[in-house]
């Protein structure tokens, strides 16, 4: 089962031949396996760690030659979460993930947009990599908490096409600090 055949009739000078294409793909079915079983070690760890964990797709992608405010403006206006783990979803208040496909910045931001763009600009500067970065956002209840987040940019032919991010509730440890 690790044999591709392909059978097909040509006409050659109006003669009917048969061609046969043989192929073995056992390495391709060997590297689709080993994707599998990644793709599974990375779901459970998505869905075991105390970390929210998402990915935001920006469409349409951000072109990087932008000023930084541009940029900033378009991922705010433009970027939406596509992926997100059960702790993302508890951290806003929510009971599944899938309650959080779709939802950009501006669904848990406070304040308003310009604050939001200025606030984003430190992401560029950063060429797209963010370590803890502490936002104030509201839960799908309207209740404050503060997050410590990480973020990483995904690029394709010099456009921002989405990211990945990382986040932690540190609202107890920011009000005690307080």
């Amino acid at each position: 089962a690790n044999t591709f055949i392909q059978l097909n009739t040509i006409t050659i000078d109006n003669e009917l031949l048969l061609q046969v294409t043989i192929r073995d793909v056992s390495a391709l079915k060997r590297i689709s396996l080993e994707l599998e079983k990644s793709k599974k070690k990375l779901h459970i760890f998505l869905e075991q760690t105390s970390e929210g964990v998402s990915f935001m797709t920006i469409y349409p992608p951000i072109d990087l030659s932008l000023s930084f405010y541009e940029q900033a403006k378009h991922y705010i206006e433009n970027g939406f979460i596509t992926e997100a783990n059960q702790a993302l979803a508890e951290m806003y208040g929510l009971k599944n993930p899938s309650d959080l496909i779709g939802k950009s910045l501006k669904d848990f931001w406070i304040g308003d947009q310009e604050e939001m763009i200025q606030s984003m600009m430190d992401w560029p500067r950063a060429n797209y990599r963010l370590d803890n970065k502490i936002t104030i956002e509201k839960d799908s209840n309207g209740d404050i908490h503060y997050f410590s987040n990480n973020s990483i940019g995904i690029f394709e032919n010099n456009h921002l096409v989405g990211l990945w991010g990382a986040q932690r509730d540190i609202t107890d440890q920011f009000i005690i600090n307080k």
